[in-house]
C-alpha cells in the first residue's frame, strides 16, 4: 500500500482575532487565534506565506500579513522569522507525518531567543495522534533569525500554524 501525503503548511495564517495583552516581560504577544473547531481550514489561504523565502525577501504585503499576527509590534521592528524560510521547517515536518501518519491540524508558539535558537514549543491545538517529540525536535532544531526591539535581537514568540493532510484520493490499495 502506498499513499501520497498532501502536507500544507502556513506560518501564523490561522484566522485570528484581537486577544492578546502586552506583558512587561514579552511587551509583543501573539495575537490568539479564534477556535479552531468553528473554522474550515481548506478556506486559509496557506500558501499566502512563501516557502522559499527568508523574512527579508517578502513583498512588504507578505511581511505585513506575518507581522499583523503580532500585538503592538512597531513598524521598524521585527518578528523571529526561520533563517532558510519556512521551506527547511516545512520538509523535515512532511518526513515526521509520513513516518508517523500525522493528519489534523496544528498551531504552536515557538519561544526564540536573542540568539535565533528555539528554546520552547508550546501547543494550542495538536492532532490526536500524539509523536509531537519528533515534530518539536524538528522545531528546536530551526535557527531563527532574532526578532529585532529598538534595534537589537530581542526573544520573541514565532507562531506555527501546521495542516497535517494525507490525501486519501490518492491512495492505492
Amino acid at each position: 500500500m502506498s499513499s501520497k501525503t498532501v502536507f500544507v503548511a502556513a506560518a501564523a495564517m490561522a484566522l485570528t482575532t484581537v486577544m492578546g495583552a502586552a506583558s512587561a516581560k514579552q511587551p509583543y504577544t501573539l495575537i490568539e487565534p479564534t477556535a479552531f473547531a468553528t473554522q474550515h481550514p481548506a478556506e486559509i489561504a496557506f500558501w499566502s506565506m512563501p516557502l522559499d523565502k527568508t523574512f527579508d525577501q517578502f513583498s512588504s504585503s507578505e511581511m505585513e500579513l506575518f507581522r499583523s499576527q503580532y500585538a503592538d509590534l512597531r513598524a521598524h521592528e521585527e518578528p523571529p522569522f526561520p533563517m532558510g524560510g519556512l521551506k527547511s521547517i516545512v520538509n523535515e515536518l512532511k518526513t515526521a507525518q509520513n513516518r508517523h501518519f500525522i493528519h489534523g491540524e496544528m498551531f504552536a508558539v515557538v519561544n526564540v531567543d536573542a540568539s535565533g535558537n528555539a528554546q520552547s514549543v508550546s501547543y494550542l491545538l495538536t492532532p490526536d495522534q500524539g509523536h509531537f517529540a519528533d515534530v518539536e525536535a524538528i522545531i528546536k532544531r530551526a535557527k531563527f533569525k532574532p526578532a529585532k526591539c529598538g534595534g537589537t535581537a530581542c526573544a520573541m514568540e514565532f507562531p506555527l500554524h501546521v495542516d497535517f493532510r494525507i490525501d486519501a484520493s490518492k491512495s492505492q490499495f
